[in-house]
């Protein structure tokens, strides 16, 4: 046998061998049943889904099915996973009218010590003079700011009204007690601000 010889029945063999792979190959990728997806896994009745996830249609209800059931019967209907946001628990402030989805913010310290305050995401904290003011300009929204008096002293927020359009008014004064004190104001972009 030549050299040629050997080296060519040598290829053949491993290109024949590499067919059969691939044949094989083929064949078992298109015998392979196809899968259904599970519409009702198991997981939706185990703890603590269970409580958690609504179950599709037609699946067997689970314990936060018999409890939708159980509300709307009862005429006091919950969605599931409906948490209310900081913002939404407490009272409005105030009302302001935001200008291309943005709004300026005139901050008056009105305490004798001065106020770090910090517009969260737009600024770094900053320091507010005592009886000093600053005009915010173009905040976009929704926005936060946050107050710390350096004397450690409560601090209560003021809205003041302000004929200008997209212009907030806030006055920092000194609070009384822990109930009367705000660190944090949220302006939404609806609008609304919120103090807490």
């Amino acid at each position: 046998m030549n050299f040629t010889t050997h080296l060519t029945a040598k290829s053949f063999g491993i290109v024949l061998g590499s067919l059969t792979g691939i044949v094989a190959f083929s064949s078992t990728s298109t015998a392979a049943p196809t899968s259904q997806v599970n519409p009702c896994p198991g997981i939706y009745y185990q703890e603590p889904y269970n409580r958690l996830v609504v179950v599709p249609q037609g699946c067997p209800p689970n314990a936060m099915m018999t409890q939708l059931v159980n509300e709307q019967s009862t005429g006091n209907p919950m969605m599931p996973n409906q948490q209310s946001l900081p913002e939404e628990q407490q009272p409005v402030l105030a009302t302001i009218m935001p200008q291309m989805g943005k709004v300026s913010v005139l901050l008056k310290n009105a305490t004798n010590t001065p106020i770090t305050y910090q517009v969260v995401g737009s600024t770094q904290q900053r320091t507010l003079a005592a009886r000093a003011e600053i005009m915010l300009q173009a905040l976009p929204v929704p926005t936060t700011l946050t107050f710390l008096r350096s004397d450690g002293g409560l601090v209560r927020v003021m809205p003041i009204a302000n004929s200008e359009l997209g212009v907030l008014d806030l006055t920092l004064n000194g609070a009384m007690g822990l109930s009367d004190s705000q660190t944090t104001v949220r302006i939404q972009s609806s609008g609304k601000v919120n103090a807490y």
